[in-house]
């Protein structure tokens, strides 16, 4: 587990050139219903996967893996990423190595410091340096290490709040801990939302007629008399695009034209804008905008 796609791509195409069999690659750069098709083959395969991925396997993905590599990320990121390693307790012990991989290309930063604050890190190996292994009934105590250093004032947190993590960890549920849905909205949440935009990417004929149909709509809105039939069949339409769409970040100099809801990869500009194995390139230079 890397903490930026840029790393998991490069580690991903690393191992690939050497050889190393059983690959499988996971992150927001590949379309939802891909990464759900690939969590179902890591779920029912008979052999095992070398998995290449980002923070997204930390948020409630149900894998369970014998080892974890975790590239240095905030404590709380690290004990989620512990809820992945022998999630069903199919064997006696799991293992997670933590690391520090680096840019060698941009001096030597380390990657975790392109995600999280310096002090997040600082703190998180403040408390990991105090000894070189530590078992799960130690998460607890660590946890309180790193919130006491880091202080609710820094986190933005509320005593409440805190306390509710701790508890949760204390019971080893990760997931509960770290995953904020609307039904668990006290969980901790460390990187903020980006600006983002999405990208839809046409794999299959079923994501081609989702397409056909939405332009359809849109060419026929005025025919509707009812506004709200209209929003209806259109939202109705989205939420099945959704499986085929990529959020990628913004940058400065790249924006969807007024109007526009989503950039477009169609069949004939995959070469370039797609890759079948890691998906939507992360910048959208050249894309179509509709």
């Amino acid at each position: 587990i890397v903490n930026t796609i840029a790393a998991s791509k490069e580690l991903y195409e690393m191992l690939k050139e050497r050889g190393t069999e059983n690959l499988l690659y996971l992150s927001t750069s590949i379309p939802p219903r891909v990464r759900l098709a690939r969590i179902y083959c890591i779920k029912r395969a008979q052999k095992p996967f070398i998995i290449i991925s980002t923070q997204l396997v930390e948020a409630g993905v149900d894998i369970d893996v014998d080892i974890v590599y975790r590239d240095l990320a905030p404590l709380d990121s690290i004990v989620q990423s512990c809820g992945r390693c022998n999630r069903n307790e199919g064997r006696d012990q799991g293992v997670v190595k933590v690391l520090s991989l680096i840019n060698e290309h941009h001096h030597n930063k380390p990657f975790a410091r392109y995600v999280y604050d310096d002090l997040d890190l600082r703190m998180t190996q403040q408390v990991l340096q105090t000894q070189d292994v530590f078992t799960e009934n130690q998460f607890y105590t660590l946890a309180q290490k790193y919130f006491a250093a880091l202080g609710d004032i820094r986190l933005g947190k509320s005593q409440d709040d805190s306390a509710f993590i701790l508890e949760a960890i204390a019971k080893l549920q990760y997931d509960t801990a770290f995953v904020r849905t609307h039904q668990n909205p006290h969980a901790f949440r460390l990187i903020q939302d980006e600006d983002t935009v999405p990208v839809y990417v046409m794999l299959t004929q079923k994501a081609r007629q989702l397409y056909e149909q939405y332009c359809t709509l849109l060419a026929d809105r005025s025919s509707y008399s009812d506004p709200f039939a209209f929003k209806h069949r259109l939202a109705s339409v989205q939420r099945r695009m959704a499986d085929y769409i990529v959020n990628i970040r913004l940058y400065n100099t790249e924006r969807l034209p007024q109007n526009q809801a989503f950039f477009l990869i169609a069949d004939e500009r995959q070469d370039f804008q797609y890759n079948p194995e890691t998906g939507v390139h992360t910048a959208p230079s050249g894309y179509i905008a509709l």
